[in-house]
């Protein structure tokens, strides 16, 4: 599969590729994803951006958008889960070099990854666990795309997955390659 998997930026596809052909597919959010939106966007730094209390909102809807795409990357962002999750890390000791230790979470991000099903292989999530696309409406849409494509008698049809996010190809490609 990582022949296959190519980052290339959009002219580039244009000049190589025949004439796109645009079908808008509205996909639901799934149970997972409708309670990590009401989360996020009932916390208390989402309530900040929305009242115009903070300038910059630009994480806020990025986080928003990666939700969309799948729930485990915006779980990535939740600094809470990061320091209680199962398992001990050694040298786990972190230095801080100011008064205020300031999270690395988007806006609103601590405490999503509850919301996702428990995974009994590494506790909630990590690089050894599936993908699940049936987390996610969309990567379950384009997870059952795929497979009809592979299907015998349906051609030798190829597909262009273009993201904003690096994290949501990687994901996509873990994804292919677990179900090649």
């Amino acid at each position: 599969v990582n022949d296959f998997i190519l980052r290339r930026m959009n002219t580039l596809n244009s000049q190589h590729l025949p004439p796109k052909l645009v079908q808008v597919v509205s996909c639901n959010l799934t149970e997972i994803q409708q309670n990590m939106y009401q989360h996020l966007v009932t916390s208390k730094d989402l309530q900040h951006v929305l009242d115009g209390k903070q300038v910059n909102c630009l994480s806020s809807i990025q986080m928003l958008m990666k939700l969309c795409n799948h729930p485990r990357l915006v779980a990535e962002e939740d600094s809470s889960a990061k320091h209680s999750g199962g398992g001990r890390r050694a040298a786990s000791k972190k230095i801080s070099y100011c008064d205020e230790e300031k999270s690395s979470a988007a806006p609103g991000a601590d405490g999503v990854s509850k919301f996702l099903p428990y995974e009994a292989s590494s506790g909630r999530g990590g690089m050894n666990t599936p993908v699940r696309p049936e987390w996610s409406g969309k990567m379950f849409v384009l997870y059952r795309l795929m497979r009809e494509m592979r299907k015998p008698g349906n051609g030798n049809d190829k597909i262009v997955i273009i993201s904003n996010y690096t994290q949501t190809l990687d994901l996509i490609g873990k994804m292919c390659r677990e179900n090649s």
